[in-house]
């Protein structure tokens, strides 16, 4: 399902040129799908039996650290003079530094960086919740459009997160989210 988002979306975008949130979105369903196919039943595997666990594992990263740019785009996107330039550049540098280590670093490292990305992926949660909000307030009904599944979408995030952690006991939802 995701991917059949995805790819609507993105041909969207290549149809329409002037609509880079369609772009954005699409893309930003592209990498949760594929983030599906390396966690949990790592469906990835039963593709490519042979690539390494290394490989696996950078990629279920790599996936993590795409989501924050990838969205961020498409909210800067919908919301041009709500989202704060300063805002996107902190959130792409962060994710670049995080996405940087994954690449570089061996898996012993970079898999000490996740709960600080975890925080910054919250925080932009965080901060998109609050510019829809705003955008609503100040007349712009189009916001509830984002809001409502922005939030639920959110939440499911923080759920994954704290799943991810051990710190409550549900299952993956981003997905569904």
């Amino acid at each position: 399902i995701l991917l059949v988002m995805a790819l609507y979306h993105i041909v969207i975008a290549a149809v329409f040129r002037r609509d880079p949130a369609s772009l954005f979105f699409g893309l930003g369903c592209l990498d949760i799908a594929l983030r599906q196919l390396v966690i949990g039943n790592k469906l990835a595997l039963l593709v490519f039996p042979a690539l390494p666990w290394e490989a696996y594992l950078r990629a279920e990263y790599l996936t993590i650290g795409l989501a924050v740019p990838l969205f961020a785009r498409y909210l800067k996107s919908i919301f041009p003079s709500e989202i704060h330039t300063g805002a996107l550049t902190a959130f792409n540098i962060l994710c670049g530094i995080f996405c940087a280590a994954v690449i570089a670093l061996p898996s012993r490292l970079y898999t000490e960086t996740i709960i600080p990305y975890e925080i910054v992926i919250v925080g932009f949660i965080a901060y998109g919740v609050f510019t829809a909000v705003k955008s609503y307030r100040w007349g712009n009904s189009d916001a509830l459009r984002v809001l409502l599944p922005g939030f639920l979408f959110g939440a499911t995030a923080v759920n994954d997160i704290l799943f991810a952690n051990g710190i409550i006991h549900t299952v993956y939802l981003v997905p569904a989210g």
